[in-house]
């Protein structure tokens, strides 16, 4: 039941944000900012993982990730193509 109320409790703290500026006179404009927490989050899950130890394929998948990020600026596709190409870098090496 704890954990039922946990999860419940999250979705709830997630939903409302996304809701609350429907219902006020917020200026979404002025929040654009908020767009940026995806990829922030993602970069600091994602880089300590890559620099802990030397490892080749880690730093060459994620140089790809960091090019193929500037120039599309998808998200989905960056992250698909840095696993596929560590994927076969570990199988190279």
């Amino acid at each position: 039941m704890e954990i039922l109320l946990v999860i419940l409790g999250m979705s709830i703290v997630t939903f409302i944000p996304r809701v609350l500026p429907f219902f006020t006179e917020i200026d979404i404009e002025r929040y654009s900012f908020l767009k940026f927490i995806p990829v922030a989050v993602f970069s600091s899950l994602a880089l300590p993982d890559v620099f802990a130890e030397f490892q080749p394929e880690k730093i060459i998948a994620a140089l790809a990730a960091v090019g193929i990020a500037y120039k599309t600026r998808r998200m989905f596709l960056t992250v698909f193509v840095a696993v596929a190409l560590l994927y076969f870098l570990r199988k190279l090496f």
